[in-house]
């Protein structure tokens, strides 16, 4: 009977560098499906044999990472890692330049296009209104006589206050002319007794 005893070693980073542009963290635990935490943003589980991988694009600020295994902190030094160093003073402010608007240039005119082809015809509108007169004078057939209809006119009562005003407007009659007076003969200095006889 042959009895096997499997030993684990101890939770543990073995590899912690920068490379293929890539963090890369390789590491073991105590037991196998343990949880991994990786800076406290990665998250992972070792394998059936209890071993644990990241590969990450991540750059850690002081070259050193750390992994928590089962509430414990495991810490290593990444290599070709370049420490990031202190930010620099900010620059100072450039002058900017004017800009001059430049002139708006028109080119000449184009030869005129060539004329396109007619449109559609349009629908045809509504019809017009019918006049007064072709209401009342119907069409008349060709070659008769056409009878204009006879149309009556009421007369209306004249007012009495017209007729007053009628009669006071007329002028007054004429007045008669008096009688001419007879004029007496003229004396002229004839005398027919005196006259020579024609004997």
């Amino acid at each position: 009977m042959t009895c096997t005893n499997l030993s684990w070693a101890a939770s543990d980073i073995s590899v912690a560098a920068i490379a293929t542009g890539k963090l890369i963290v390789v590491g073991t635990t105590e037991r196998p499906h343990m949880p991994v935490v990786l800076e406290d943003r990665f998250n992972t589980e070792s394998d059936d044999a209890g071993k644990f991988q990241f590969e990450e694009v991540y750059h850690p600020a002081r070259c050193i990472v750390g992994v928590v295994i089962d509430g414990r902190t495991f810490e290593a030094v990444v290599g070709n890692c370049g420490q990031q160093g202190p930010p620099g003073e900010p620059g100072t402010a450039k002058m900017t330049g004017t800009v001059t608007p430049q002139p708006t240039q028109i080119g000449p005119r184009g030869p005129v296009g060539l004329t396109g082809p007619p449109g559609p015809a349009g629908p045809p509108g509504p019809p017009g209104p019918v006049r007064q007169s072709a209401l009342h004078n119907p069409p008349v057939a060709a070659g008769t006589a056409a009878k204009l209809p006879v149309v009556a006119v009421e007369k209306k009562p004249v007012p009495a206050t017209a007729q007053v005003q009628a009669k006071r407007r007329l002028p007054p009659p004429p007045r008669p002319k008096p009688p001419k007076k007879p004029q007496a003969p003229q004396d002229d200095g004839f005398d027919p007794a005196a006259a020579p006889s024609a004997e």
